[in-house]
């Protein structure tokens, strides 16, 4: 049958679903929605490039960017994002001292969620070029790229994940996982912005 399946349809914009001893945690996908507005800022970075004669794309250069992008979300969906979300599920399971959940956060809930996610992404970011193991397993291929442009934002490590979920687990102690995932996808959407000559 070629036609359109509705149901079909709502199955694949379903949102992922981890049950943990019974309970579920219901975590949304923000970043495959925005992917084609990730490419058209690179077309539109690109022409820009072209009318002005920055030579900033190289396909080269470009073309590993975005081999890395792509590999660092197969690493994910074949099971790193699952392996990493785990301890921060523990964490908050049997050590939380208060919950914040997505449902019934309010605005400041958000705002400071936000912020939190964005400040254990700084300490992440600033140690993974402090100590040699967290740059070279995960944070260098970011930093291989001859130009500053948004394809080098896609440029991330794919084992990245590994290391990187220590920084948030203090979220957990109040931050339910729905919502610190929720928040963690809009601070890496952020970060794709602001990597641009």
């Amino acid at each position: 049958h070629y036609g359109r399946d509705p149901h079909r349809a709502k199955k694949k914009m379903a949102p992922s679903l981890i049950v943990v001893d019974g309970e579920e945690y219901t975590f949304y996908e923000l970043i495959v929605p925005v992917v084609p507005l990730f490419i058209l800022s690179m077309l539109f970075e690109l022409s820009y490039d072209l009318m002005k004669g920055k030579h900033w794309y190289r396909i080269n250069d470009t073309m590993s960017s975005l081999s890395a992008g792509i590999l660092q979300q197969l690493v994910g969906r074949l099971g790193m994002d699952a392996m990493t979300i785990m301890p921060y599920i523990f964490v908050y399971r049997y050590f939380r001292l208060a919950e914040w959940k997505f449902e019934t956060a309010g605005v400041i809930q958000h705002v400071a969620t936000c912020l939190l996610v964005d400040h254990g992404y700084y300490w992440l970011h600033r140690k993974a070029h402090e100590i040699a193991f967290m740059w070279y397993i995960g944070h260098s291929s970011h930093h291989q790229s001859q130009a500053y442009t948004n394809a080098t934002a896609l440029r991330q490590g794919a084992w990245q994940g590994f290391w990187g979920f220590y920084f948030y687990l203090p979220l957990a102690l109040f931050i339910h996982p729905t919502l610190f995932v929720f928040h963690n996808q809009i601070d890496t959407i952020y970060q794709f912005w602001i990597h641009t000559e």
